[in-house]
């Protein structure tokens, strides 16, 4: 059902910039997600299997063996919506200057609060959640340029042209491919 990504460099500066918990900070965008992830769930409910008989009425999806013009909510649940992240490296170097290779315990952190919250969520609603490793190629470059305008050139944040895809450490470290895994 989608993946919202959240742009996480950007909410520690924010964070930071004013002067709040970034937990909390982080909360708030994790709700926007939720709220929007359930608009969508509800849209997309009302609409009609016809709007795509491959996958609604002749068994494309799961479920997807509807009338034309039965709604689809009653096969949605288990089709995922989910929480993506990007720049995981970024946000590790601006938390403490080091990389995810180098250290990388707060970005563990953030990922099992950003897993939990997941968890929470579906545990409420009953849905297919999860947390996304979000493969942005062009999003990267959306968002460094979103976090230079607010933020400015952070080395080793926003001094090259795109952040990092979802979890990735750097691409320019000097490591192997097994420190890379």
């Amino acid at each position: 059902l989608g993946a919202i990504s959240l742009h996480l460099p950007m909410i520690l500066a924010k964070s930071r910039h004013e002067n709040k918990d970034f937990y909390e900070v982080l909360n708030y965008y994790l709700e926007l997600i939720r709220n929007l992830h359930k608009r969508t769930y509800a849209f997309l409910g009302e609409k009609k299997a016809s709007t795509n008989p491959l996958g609604f009425t002749q068994g494309g999806f799961y479920g997807g063996t509807l009338n034309p013009e039965d709604k689809i909510k009653s096969i949605l649940p288990p089709m995922t919506m989910s929480f993506g992240i990007t720049a995981l490296n970024e946000l590790q170097v601006l938390y403490n200057g080091k990389s995810l290779v180098e250290d990388g315990n707060f970005a563990l952190e953030v990922m099992q609060y950003i897993n939990d919250e997941c968890a929470k969520y579906k545990e409420e609603h009953h849905l297919a959640v999860a947390t996304y490793g979000t493969p942005a190629e062009s999003l990267c470059k959306t968002q460094v340029n979103q976090f230079r305008k607010m933020f400015g050139v952070v080395p080793g944040v926003s001094d090259k042209d795109y952040f990092m895809n979802s979890f990735h450490c750097d691409v320019n470290l000097e490591i192997n491919p097994f420190q890379k895994q």
